[in-house]
C-alpha cells in the first residue's frame, strides 16, 4: 500500500538523525513518531481497508510535514487502487477521502 521503507525526512535511511536531511531535527521529531506508528500498523495488518485509511493519514501527515513528494507517490498508489478495485463504486466516501487530498 504505502511506501513502507521511504525515509520521509528527505535524507538517507537511518531515521531522524540521517545526514543530508533538509528538515531540522526538532521539526522531524514532532511528526516522525506518528509516521512510524502508522507505517508499523500498515506493515502488521492484513486489512486492506484499514491500511488504505492509514495510508491516507500518512499522506496527510507528510503534507503537513512539508513532504509532498513522498505523499504524492503514496497518493498515486491510492489512486491506482481506487481505479483497480472500483472503490468509487464500493466505498465512495473512502475514495472521496483519498481524492480530496490529491486536489
Amino acid at each position: 500500500m504505502a511506501k513502507k521503507d521511504a525515509d520521509p525526512s528527505g535524507g538517507e535511511q537511518g531515521g531522524a538523525g540521517a545526514k543530508g536531511s533538509c528538515i531540522p531535527h526538532r521539526a522531524r521529531a514532532r511528526w516522525r513518531p506518528r509516521l512510524d506508528l502508522l507505517q508499523n500498523a500498515i506493515r502488521n495488518s492484513s486489512n486492506e481497508r484499514d491500511n488504505f485509511r492509514r495510508s491516507i493519514l500518512v499522506c496527510t501527515l507528510l503534507m503537513s510535514a512539508k513532504q509532498p513528494d513522498i505523499a504524492l507517490s503514496i497518493l498515486e498508489s491510492l489512486a491506482e487502487k481506487i481505479q483497480l478495485y472500483h472503490l468509487d463504486k464500493w466505498d465512495p466516501d473512502l475514495a472521496v477521502e483519498a481524492w480530496s487530498i490529491m486536489v
